[in-house]
């Protein structure tokens, strides 16, 4: 019986299964390489009724809220969406950006937000499509976090809409570094 060792290294040069074809790692741990994702969370909405917003403050317009508990406090955290859209006719613009809690990611780039969203639309012409965004955060934590995409209103008086009867996803990746 060696006892218990609190911390050591092994060094192999290959590891391998005793019988089939599975290496297990005790429940609760983690056996992980930088660039290896971790973990995902999901999330799709099917938007069955309008989710809008006409506001000049970021909106959380799409029920795009999804939290992840990193297991490593230096993990990457990267935030996809993809939201079926629809832009009112008027030259309505708006901008977007992804927070995470309260936090604005947009300006940790020292910017006011991601861009803006809106093409297309005209006085006469409204403007459908599937809007996507990918985002990196090191948020730093292993502590339950949240992340958003947001929309504020910047020109035009029309609305902007997550569309009915589209389907709009939601991803979180903890990637190991």
């Amino acid at each position: 019986n060696l006892g218990r060792v609190k911390m050591s290294t092994l060094k192999v040069n290959n590891i391998d299964t005793q019988t089939g074809t599975t290496i297990s790692v005790a429940s609760g741990k983690v056996l992980t390489q930088p660039g290896s994702v971790i973990q995902v969370v999901r999330k799709t909405v099917d938007q069955s009724g309008h989710a809008s917003s006409t506001s000049s403050s970021y909106t959380d317009i799409a029920s795009s809220s999804l939290s992840i508990t990193p297991k490593f406090a230096n993990s990457m955290i990267r935030y996809s969406c993809s939201i079926y859209m629809h832009c009112q006719t008027g030259s309505t613009r708006f901008k977007y950006t992804i927070f995470r809690d309260s936090t604005d990611l947009s300006t940790l780039h020292s910017s006011t937000s991601y861009g803006e969203y809106g093409s297309g639309a005209d006085t006469s012409n409204n403007t459908y499509d599937c809007w996507t965004r990918v985002t990196i955060d090191f948020p730093n934590t292993t502590s339950a976090v949240a992340y958003s995409v947001q929309f504020a209103r910047t020109a035009g008086s029309g609305g902007l809409y997550a569309h009915s009867n589209g389907i709009n996803e939601f991803m979180l990746e903890e990637i190991a570094q």
